[in-house]
Parts: C-alpha cells; sequence; structure tokens
C-alpha cells in the first residue's frame, strides 16, 4: 500500500487529515498528514513488474492484514534498532503521536508569534493567544481521548 499526499501541505495550511494520520498511527507509522491523500495498491518489483490492484472497503480497516503486518514491520524496526521499550507498541505508538501533536501546537503558536497575519486572523477567531493555545489543546486532548489516551498517559 501507498499512501499518496501532498508534501507542501503544511506550508498551505491545509487542516490535518484525521483518517490519513490514524491509518499511520494504525501501521505503526505516526505521521501527522495534512491535507487530501489517496491510498493506493500495487504490485511493483523495481523492474519490469508494475501492476495496481484492486482496493476493497475492508482494506480501509485498522484490523486489515496489511496494517498489522505494517505495525508488526515498523514494531520489529523500532526494537532492533534501540532498547526495547516497555509499554506495549500501540501505546508507543499513540506517545509518539501525541508528540507529534505538541509539535504541531509548536508550531502553530510559532506561526502566530511571527506572521502578523495569522496572529490577527486567530486573534479574531480565538481572542488572543492563551485563547488559539488552549483551542489547540483542547484538539490536541480530544484527538488523544478518541484513542483512548487522556492527559498524562
Amino acid at each position: 500500500m501507498s499512501l499518496y499526499c501532498d508534501d507542501s501541505a503544511t506550508a498551505k495550511g491545509l487542516p490535518m487529515n484525521d483518517r490519513a494520520s490514524a491509518l499511520c498511527v494504525a501501521c505503526g507509522r505516526p505521521t501527522r498528514i495534512m491535507g487530501d491523500v489517496f491510498l493506493a495498491r500495487a504490485q511493483d518489483d523495481s523492474r519490469d513488474l508494475y501492476q495496481r490492484l484492486d482496493l476493497k472497503i475492508a482494506d480501509f480497516s485498522p484490523m486489515a492484514d496489511w496494517v498489522k503486518q505494517a505495525a508488526l514491520a515498523a514494531s520489529s524496526k523500532q526494537q532492533s534498532g534501540s532498547v526495547q521499550a516497555t509499554a506495549a507498541p500501540s501505546t508507543q505508538r499513540l506517545k509518539a503521536y501525541l508528540k507529534e501533536l505538541e509539535l504541531w501546537v509548536a508550531t502553530k503558536l510559532s506561526d502566530f508569534d511571527s506572521d502578523r497575519a495569522v496572529s490577527k486572523k486567530m486573534s479574531k477567531k480565538h481572542g488572543d493567544r492563551q485563547g488559539y493555545e488552549a483551542f489547540l489543546k483542547g484538539k490536541v486532548a480530544a484527538k488523544m481521548a478518541s484513542y483512548g489516551l487522556g492527559e498524562g498517559q
């Protein structure tokens, strides 16, 4: 499977794609995906063979075989490259995703501080920097709660 997205989506200010980001978490690759994406399936031997394959609705499930295989491969790479972590892999992935979300908040606040247009727009929507920060942190808390993690976990 391949997930295609716009590499400049963050620079364009596109919103986070929750479904694509959650799919990456399920695959053991916590990544913040911004904007529209498409998922493709193909058989490719990096030589002469290239064939597009059908994608079924069941392939979009966190329980799909390819998602489980991707998560196992990512977990194996992570464990062989460093000291084995004590937390379960799914918890590790969610904590890594939380760090990605915290970086997202920091980036948004940095944009607020350095870009007058962003500051003006977000102040109009959220009152001031503190209101904007509270809004962003609320989004992070809601996202983590949807995965079963609360604050401090």
